[in-house]
């Protein structure tokens, strides 16, 4: 059974990967370009709580933040929009391979360019990745930055509220950071 809930998992990575290949790097969740059955198969796309700073390409995330979560076994995603007149900042961090229901607080991953560089506080299987992108603009949609973050540390931890968070610190090359965290869902 674990060799069928692996090929499952691979599945459903394999098929999340494609999807954001073929929808592009910096779309909106509400873009009427985009399918989120798509993009939600088989876990469900959630608004949850989060939080966003820093600074990305000269933007800062200020205003309204809207936060969105998909968690499968082995999958999270994770998606912040900051957006102000005149500024849109976007955090969206994809981490695979592991058992993201069972990873106890404080447990740390940390990915250069994708690839887990060290893992503290739980055993990451060989095939752990990350992908992790930032975009900034004027508006969503518009935007002059649109690359990859080059490390990004993912830290589980449960909040002073008592509700399991994902915090994510994310630096890009010469465009500055972004650290930010979102709820996930029970």
């Amino acid at each position: 059974m674990t060799g069928t809930t692996t090929q499952a998992g691979a599945l459903r990575a394999t098929v999340f990967i494609a999807a954001a290949l073929t929808l592009g790097g910096c779309l909106s969740w509400e873009d009427p370009g985009r399918d989120d059955a798509v993009v939600g198969v088989p876990g469900s796309l959630e608004t949850t709580e989060g939080r966003l700073e820093g600074n990305l390409a000269g933007y800062a995330p200020e205003g309204s933040l809207e936060a969105t979560v998909n968690v499968w076994d082995d999958t999270i995603s994770a998606r912040l929009d900051a957006l102000e007149f005149g500024s849109w900042v976007m955090l969206q961090v994809d981490v695979s391979g592991i058992d993201v229901r069972s990873v106890e607080d404080g447990a740390t991953l940390t990915f250069s360019n994708g690839r887990l560089v060290s893992s503290t506080g739980v055993d990451a299987p060989e095939g752990v990745w990350l992908s992790s992108l930032g975009c900034a603009g004027p508006f969503v949609g518009n935007f002059d930055y649109d690359a990859p973050a080059l490390d990004t540390t993912v830290e589980f931890g449960t909040n002073t509220e008592g509700q399991r968070e994902l915090e994510i610190r994310a630096g890009f090359s010469g465009a500055g950071s972004l650290d930010g965290s979102v709820v996930l869902p029970d």
